[in-house]
């Protein structure tokens, strides 16, 4: 925070002094400037030379964002992570429905007689709920098995072009069927759990054999949603709400549309590692090393034109080295240097 607020007071000092720099008229020079007197020549061999100013940015350098990959047809994961990756839609459709129709017996003209009843199929415009992939904005053709953050199942159904397909359940966090229906949304039609087969333990026995996923993390949905999981210890360790389990892995933050906002990697309820971040464009906002919960290494900051804002250097968590600050133009507006988190020196200042 206090970095924050060092960058803020910089970058307004700079503006300042740019704005200032750039008011009035140009000065206008004496007689004497113009002959060049001896006393000016003196004064310009004696006068400490102005830094010159480093060079500015040329192109971006941010790297950009990958995308989630599409999921695959028996896909499982908690409801943060089901929330970032799919998403629930209601739409109009043509469905078809049988109606009775009446129509005139030919045989019977009498005014008695009564009419016939005949069965027609006609369409209707109903509004119905589909389950689409965020990343490819398609229907989802497959199986989803929702978890518990403990791992134990809660909800398992199956998917047809996006519509749910035969029984749906719902089981409460001991195991226990809370829940079965048929249809979704406006067709939603409630099932009594007393006369469905439970497969909670074929689902248990599938889980447990399944071979993990490549680079899974520990945790994936929305800021909310990880607030509401994790907690953190006396020592201000990061753990599981559930478990109080110390977090080792990769914790991914996603927006309301589905798209990665952050990334950090944990050791023991510490960020150890990477820690990135990510504008909506998908550009990198910035990249920080971590080491046992303190800054190590480099930190850097892109506008989302993927140029550099911001650059620094870290060692046990203390500034190190050369700071460095960019205008929106790329150009440098300053560089000061410092030494176990004190300023030592002011290498460069944009005037």
């Amino acid at each position: 925070m206090k970095n924050c607020h060092r960058l803020l007071f910089a970058l307004i000092c700079c503006s300042a002094l740019f704005l200032l720099g750039g008011c009035g008229d140009e000065p206008v020079q004496s007689s004497d400037a113009e002959l060049g007197s001896p006393s000016d020549d003196l004064d310009r061999n004696n006068a400490a030379p102005s830094p010159a100013p480093p060079s500015g940015q040329s192109q971006p350098s941010a790297p950009v964002r990958v995308d989630e990959r599409t999921p695959s047809a028996d896909w499982s994961g908690n409801s943060a992570y089901y929330l970032a990756i799919f998403e629930e839609r209601y739409e109009n459709a043509e469905r078809q429905k049988k109606i009775l129709v009446e129509v005139p017996d030919e045989r019977e003209e009498t005014e008695a007689s009564k009419p016939k009843l005949e069965e027609r199929i006609v369409s209707e415009p109903v509004e119905v709920k589909r389950l689409y992939v965020r990343t490819v904005d398609q229907p989802y053709t497959g199986r989803i098995i929702r978890l518990y953050l403990s791992g134990s199942p809660e909800y398992l159904a199956n998917f047809e072009s996006g519509f749910r397909k035969g029984v749906a359940y719902w089981w409460s966090p001991d195991g226990k069927l809370a829940r079965a229906a048929r249809g979704w949304g406006n067709e939603l039609e409630e099932v009594d759990v007393n006369t469905v087969v439970n497969p909670f333990e074929k689902v248990i026995a599938e889980m447990t054999n399944r071979e993990p996923e490549s680079g899974q993390s520990v945790f994936r949905g929305s800021a909310k949603r990880f607030e509401e999981w994790n907690k953190y210890d006396s020592e201000n360790r990061l753990t599981d709400g559930t478990t109080g389990e110390l977090v080792s892995g990769q914790v991914k933050l996603y927006g309301d549309d589905g798209k990665l906002q952050s990334e950090s990697h944990y050791q023991d309820g510490l960020v150890h590692g990477f820690s990135n971040s990510y504008h909506s464009n998908g550009v990198q906002a910035t990249k920080t090393v971590f080491s046992n919960g303190d800054k190590t290494g480099t930190e850097t900051w892109w506008g989302d034109n993927g140029l550099k804002s911001y650059e620094a250097n870290f060692v046990n968590g203390k500034m190190n080295g050369l700071e460095t600050i960019w205008g929106e133009g790329g150009s440098i507006s300053s560089q000061l240097r410092y030494k176990d988190g004190k300023l030592v020196e002011t290498v460069y200042t944009k005037e």
